[in-house]
């Protein structure tokens, strides 16, 4: 009973994060919505799900990390397999930043799996900490990047650009701003150095890689998929 439990309190938050396969409300809503209300949706309630499971399944039922570490490492890898691969079909630019924000949910989660619960968050054990130290500045990255894609996003459309990659053709030579700032948060969104995005990804794949196998598959994937 307390294993189904478990399972349905992931469930939950795995719909908040956007998690796949409970991710398909994720790329209606925000090509449907107003672009900044999608800004809102793609940063606000992401942190607040992440904040939510900290709570729950690190602090709160840390003792069951066996319980529940393999259910979101698989999560992680298929969230960060299916974002990566279904954004590049996309020719809406909305829609390709929701499959991107997919994406990042199983970068972060990868932060969450290779939490080890010996002595519990904070209580000494270096590598667990280092799990979920890297998970809170990733959020903290993935912030700043989203809004500030989606904000070039918004105030393009509200000049009249179409949401299509072919309307974005040629906009250095005439948005050569916005086309910069765009370029910027691109990167970021890659994990290109020296951006914030690169430093929050170096620092999950880290964390991952000193934990052990399980790890190590994790980072492995990451470095791949973040190649994609």
């Amino acid at each position: 009973a307390l294993v189904l439990a478990l399972l349905l309190v992931i469930v939950g938050l795995g719909f908040k994060m956007a998690a796949v396969p409970f991710h398909f409300w994720t790329p209606d809503a925000y090509d449907g919505a107003a672009t900044p209300v999608t800004a809102y949706m793609s940063v606000v309630p992401k942190v607040a799900a992440f904040a939510a499971t900290i709570r729950i399944l690190v602090q709160a039922l840390g003792p069951l990390r066996d319980d529940w570490v393999n259910v979101i490492a698989v999560l992680a890898l298929v969230t960060m397999t299916f974002g990566n691969v279904v954004a590049i079909a996309q020719r809406n630019v909305k829609r390709m930043l929701a499959y991107s924000s997919i994406a990042h949910t199983g970068y972060m989660m990868v932060g969450l799996a290779v939490y080890d619960a010996t002595g519990g968050l904070g209580g000494g054990d270096a590598a667990g900490d280092a799990g979920i130290a890297a998970l809170l500045f990733y959020l903290l990255a993935y912030a700043v990047m989203n809004i500030g894609a989606f904000a070039v996003v918004a105030w393009l459309q509200h000049r009249g650009w179409g949401m299509t990659l072919d309307d974005f053709a040629g906009l250095g030579s005439t948005q050569p701003l916005a086309a910069a700032a765009m370029t910027v948060f691109m990167l970021a969104l890659m994990g290109i150095p020296p951006t914030i995005g690169f430093y929050a990804k170096y620092r999950v794949i880290l964390a991952a890689i000193e934990t052990g196998t399980l790890g190590l598959w994790l980072a492995l994937a990451v470095v791949v998929l973040s190649a994609v």
